[in-house]
């Protein structure tokens, strides 16, 4: 209700006058302000703590900055942009830096004075994140109390684990040939809905709202073009397809750059690539790879798809696709089939 938002401000005001008095020594409240910047946040947009950092953490920030005071030498943000980039040519800048093996450039500056990550940095790509940094902590919604590392952040210590247990598998296609006669490709059955829609949740709720996820899942897919993968009555992998073609997507991100000829794909025939994922129990064991590779089967001249920068997946799908557009919050990618 208006009101509420009124009152909300005035008091939001009154709490910066009351920080502006006080001096950098005495800001010791930080945990009390990430509390209760945190309650609102999940009150106000319906969602849990986690997921303010899959979507929120740019807005959620700024707000604990706003009430601490405003910036000062010992109180700003940093963002993962900071730190580490996929495209070479947006840090030309950058004077000493750290190649990955999919070509991502770390800032050799920022980790030495922040930190570097509990893993091989040639190996480690991360997505978007932003958070509060405070007299030597790292601070957002679910680290109140802060923390002497950024890779000690809950957001980073999920994208670590992921990453320390790929590269402790064995190799894809060896697994998967030993569990193939367990496992079938097939098209979507109207049966397969609900375990569908609990893997879509569980891949992706840390960078959206589960009833999000059905929602958006339920408006974008064709269902009858999309295949799962069935190991017996169990559906352990998805890739969901949709009508929408490239210049359709493009038009409806509105993304700030263009890196392909819209035309040329308008002349050709499309097909959207809505989500792929692969229930945790089953990733590494190259599933996910022989989804991808259905799309060689498909009538049709290419294959596009989004890709949220909170997952930080970039590269995997670069190995198969060419970067078509970004946003901010997101990348575009296409497949040429033909």
């Amino acid at each position: 209700m208006e009101y509420k938002k009124i009152i909300k401000k005035l008091i939001r005001k009154e709490l910066c006058k009351l920080f502006e008095e006080v001096t950098p020594d005495e800001r010791h409240l930080i945990p009390l302000v990430i509390k209760d910047v945190t309650k609102e946040f999940t009150e106000e947009n319906t969602c849990t703590i986690q997921e303010i950092n899959s979507g929120l953490c740019v807005e959620f920030a700024e707000e604990v900055i706003t009430r601490m005071g405003g910036y000062a030498d010992d109180l700003f943000e940093l963002t993962t942009d900071m730190f580490y980039s996929d495209f070479p040519e947006d840090v030309e800048d950058w004077e000493n830096t750290i190649t990955t093996v999919d070509g991502g450039i770390w800032s050799k500056y920022m980790l030495e004075l922040y930190g570097y990550p509990p893993i091989d940095i040639k190996k480690f790509h991360i997505g978007h994140h932003q958070w509060v940094f405070y007299k030597g902590k790292h601070y957002d919604s679910e680290s109140p109390n802060g923390e002497d590392s950024p890779w000690k952040l809950k957001f980073f210590q999920r994208t670590l684990k992921k990453e320390k247990k790929h590269f402790g598998l064995v190799k894809e296609e060896d697994l998967l040939d030993s569990q193939s006669e367990k496992m079938i490709i097939r098209k979507f059955e109207e049966k397969d809905k609900d375990q569908v829609m609990q893997i879509m949740i569980e891949a992706f709720s840390h960078v959206m709202p589960p009833a999000a996820i059905v929602q958006y899942t339920n408006a974008v897919t064709n269902f009858k073009k999309s295949i799962v993968v069935a190991k017996g009555d169990e559906i352990v992998g998805v890739y969901l397809f949709g009508n929408r073609q490239l210049s359709t997507g493009i038009t409806d991100e509105k993304p700030s750059k263009v890196l392909v000829d819209i035309e040329e794909y308008n002349r050709k025939t499309g097909m959207e690539g809505v989500a792929l994922a692969v229930k945790k129990e089953y990733q590494g064991t190259g599933i996910g790879s022989k989804l991808k590779d259905y799309t060689k089967t498909l009538d049709v001249d290419y294959v596009w798809g989004l890709q949220l920068k909170g997952l930080g997946n970039l590269q995997q799908w670069l190995k198969r696709r060419k970067l078509a557009a970004e946003t901010s919050g997101m990348y575009i990618t296409v497949e040429d089939l033909k």
